[in-house]
């Protein structure tokens, strides 16, 4: 449906134009040759905004203002494998709404974090390895005493991590995991094949 000109089309009638409706497609230029967004959403940036009163010569100062990008749904479009993972293998997972670093992924109830995507569309992760994190749980809830209270808080938050270096910390004082270290040269080799899954 068109209007005839001097009207527009509001909720499917032909009103008449107020006479200062702007066009937001149509901006008209300020006498200072800037010109109005009208309406326009602005693209993602930085800007300086500042309010004139037209026609008086009067302007406030100017505030920066950054406006972000709009979030991207994140959707999989593609996991491989989906099916036989075991432990330590390599998974893809293909789609949008990535961000370069920072990415979680949840298999299970074990959590991969920090997955870095460069492209913002692919994923690559090993599976986690969820049964050490959970004999590391079982190593700290055998050492907790009964009558230990108040808890120490950063100590009960190491304990609700999927981190396995900080269940580590928490499992087994770093006097007692220095000592070890020292006397088996292997053990760090051992631990770094453990954690590929994280």
């Amino acid at each position: 449906m068109s209007c005839q000109s001097g009207r527009v089309l509001v909720g499917g009638l032909c009103l008449p134009i107020p006479l200062d409706h702007v066009n937001i497609n149509d901006c008209p230029e300020r006498s200072d040759g800037s010109s109005n967004f009208c309406g326009i959403p602005l693209e993602p940036g930085a800007y300086k905004i500042s309010v004139w009163a037209e026609g008086s010569g009067v302007s406030s100062n100017a505030v920066s203002l950054t406006l972000l990008p709009t979030p991207t749904p994140v959707v999989i479009t593609l996991l491989y494998p989906n099916s036989f993972v075991k432990p330590g293998d390599t998974i893809t997972v293909h789609g949008v709404g990535f961000t370069a670093s920072g990415n979680t992924v949840k298999v299970g109830s074990s959590v991969v974090d920090n997955i870095q995507s460069p492209d913002r569309k692919t994923l690559t992760f090993h599976s986690p390895i969820p049964s050490v994190e959970c004999a590391l749980k079982a190593c700290i809830a055998k050492n907790t005493k009964r009558n230990d209270f108040p808890p120490n808080l950063n100590m009960v938050r190491d304990i609700y991590s999927h981190d396995l270096s900080k269940l580590l910390t928490a499992a087994k004082p770093q006097t007692v995991l220095d000592a070890e270290r020292r006397s088996n040269a292997s053990l760090d080799t051992k631990w770094a094949s453990v954690r590929i899954g994280t």
